[in-house]
């Protein structure tokens, strides 16, 4: 018989030694048995057995394989499980390098078709930490090690195994789409932190089988940016949901980053929030948010991700009237409007509040959300308007006038026109500007579309009195943002076009007195608050 040697690169497990022992009685052990040399001047016999200490040999085989005289010249290396990197029969006339040893890919070799062996299974080591997978490499009774990271959910262990001269590389396995999950590596293979927690070796082998699925980010609803700090502190993975209260939210939240795109796992994610990125949100751990950043939503290290996660929600809509004679029919047929183009919007209505100020603080109250429609007492929507249009987050407290139409003089800008208002700001009305609408915010948009048609020409009194007031306010320069020249040519039309309109007599009456009273009281602010007085102008308009 061959001399047979039971032997391992490091210590051998004495539990593997005693079993082959009691099967191949004359067998000896040798430890640390980094080179050929080591045991072949050990071996009496011009060939011997080399059994690595983690291979399980087979019933089957028994060790009295013999060689030809014509084939002693080769190593002998036969099947363990699938690779040709098992059990040997060496030459003792031979020599060979440190590397193929270690690595048992023989330069000078016979590739016996015959299953020898097999591999003893693989540890599992469960590893949340870089020090918890050197803990279980250290402790490995297996050469090679499934790693299992703990931010993955693990399908299956499949039937795969390392050849030998692959031990320095990682093999590592599908996390779903990605090549970033489970891995397997030799106990000896020490990658380095970086390498472990990025999920990117640099001696790697990417393996094309699902293993496993990325464990989901956790989920937090936040509306304040006390439960934003919250979430910071308790989350478990590196990046977290966030859901603000106020989204319709219709998204699978199955978006992931691999852990080697260590660049984009840094950044805050937004998502599309219909045609907005002021949606769901993927935060990172690794880079906080500022308040300021939660509050406005507008993130400074930030990725938009063209993908629609939610719909903003729908602004209420207010109809404010006061004394408008066609009130009722003009609330009647916005109600009318609203079902056809969006049964969905929310209808509220103020009516008889004295004040201007008074009538929309009133309004806001009405509302549940961060901005709200006006539409006047005497507005008439046009057909294709569909209160549709949304505001990304960081600009609700911006205001928006859309353009009416004058039905006097046919100017169409934003007098009378509907408005869209931050709630808030509303809210927090505590002067009685002359022109609330443009003093509101120092945010202020213009629209270009006509909303509606201010129907103001319905008795003498209100038409003279609408005149009147936007008149005063243009000639008195109330208007914030206001261009002079622009301002001049509409006087210019409000004061002498639309005789022949239904009370145009009355609307150009109305302009100029208003435009003389502007110009005589532009200093005087206290004088210019009493336009919003309906009591004062009913007795400016009988005293004319």
């Amino acid at each position: 018989m061959y001399d047979i040697f039971f032997v391992s690169l490091g210590k051998i497990n004495d539990s593997a030694w005693s079993k082959f022992k009691a099967r191949f009685p004359n067998a000896q052990k040798i430890d640390n048995c980094d080179s050929f040399s080591v045991v072949n001047n050990k071996s009496l016999t011009k060939n011997f057995w080399v059994v690595w200490d983690y291979l399980e040999v087979a019933d089957s085989f028994d060790l009295t394989y013999r060689v030809t005289e014509w084939d002693n010249q080769y190593i002998h290396i036969f099947k363990n499980g699938m690779h040709y990197d098992g059990i040997c029969l060496f030459p003792k006339n031979t020599d060979i390098s440190r590397n193929e040893w270690k690595y048992r890919f023989f330069t000078n070799k016979k590739e016996i078709d015959v299953v020898a062996s097999t591999p003893v299974d693989y540890n599992i080591v469960a590893c949340s930490t870089y020090e918890e997978l050197l803990e279980g490499q250290k402790n490995s009774t297996s050469d090679y090690i499934w790693a299992v990271p703990s931010d993955v959910n693990v399908l299956n262990f499949p039937t795969y195994q390392v050849p030998t001269w692959e031990k320095d590389t990682v093999h590592i396995f599908k996390n779903a789409t990605t090549y970033d999950g489970v891995f397997i590596c030799h106990k000896n293979n020490v990658v380095s932190k970086r390498e472990f927690e990025h999920r990117f070796f640099i001696n790697k082998k990417e393996i094309d089988i699902i293993v496993s699925n990325p464990s989901p980010f956790q989920m937090y609803q936040l509306e304040s940016y006390q439960d934003y700090v919250n979430a910071l502190s308790s989350c478990k993975l590196d990046m977290f949901w966030g859901v603000y209260t106020n989204l319709n939210v219709n998204f699978n939240f199955d978006y992931y980053i691999p852990k080697y795109d260590s660049y984009h796992r840094k950044l805050t994610h937004v998502f599309l929030n219909g045609i907005h990125y002021d949606g769901v949100v993927l935060f990172s751990k690794e880079r906080p948010v500022t308040e300021r950043e939660f509050n406005s939503r507008f993130y400074t290290n930030k990725k938009d991700v063209n993908v629609i996660s939610s719909t903003p929600e729908l602004f209420d809509i207010v109809f404010i009237s006061y004394q408008e004679p066609n009130a009722e029919k003009t609330f009647a047929q916005l109600q009318d409007h609203i079902r056809s183009v969006n049964p969905k919007l929310k209808l509220k209505r103020v009516h008889g509040v004295k004040g201007i100020h008074q009538a929309h603080i009133a309004a806001a109250r009405l509302c549940s959300t961060n901005m709200f429609w006006v539409v006047d007492g005497d507005s008439q929507i046009v057909s294709n308007f569909k209160f549709d249009y949304t505001v990304p987050y960081w600009d609700q407290d911006m205001v928006h006038v859309w353009r009416s139409k004058n039905p006097v003089n046919d100017l169409e800008y934003g007098y009378g026109g509907t408005k869209l208002l931050p709630t808030q700001a509303v809210l927090d009305i505590t002067d009685t500007t002359t022109d609330m609408t443009t003093s509101l915010s120092s945010k202020f948009k213009p629209m270009p579309e006509v909303s509606n048609v201010s129907v103001f020409n319905t008795d003498p009194y209100s038409t003279w009195k609408s005149a009147f007031r936007e008149c005063c306010k243009l000639a008195s320069r109330a208007i914030n943002r206001q261009e002079h020249s622009e301002t001049d040519d509409r006087l210019d039309v409000w004061t002498t076009e639309g005789y022949e309109r239904p009370f145009g007599k009355f609307a150009v009456e109305g302009a100029i007195a208003g435009r003389k009273y502007g110009i005589e009281n532009s200093n005087k602010p206290d004088n210019l608050r009493k336009i919003n007085d309906f009591n004062w102008l009913q007795e400016q308009f009988d005293a004319r």
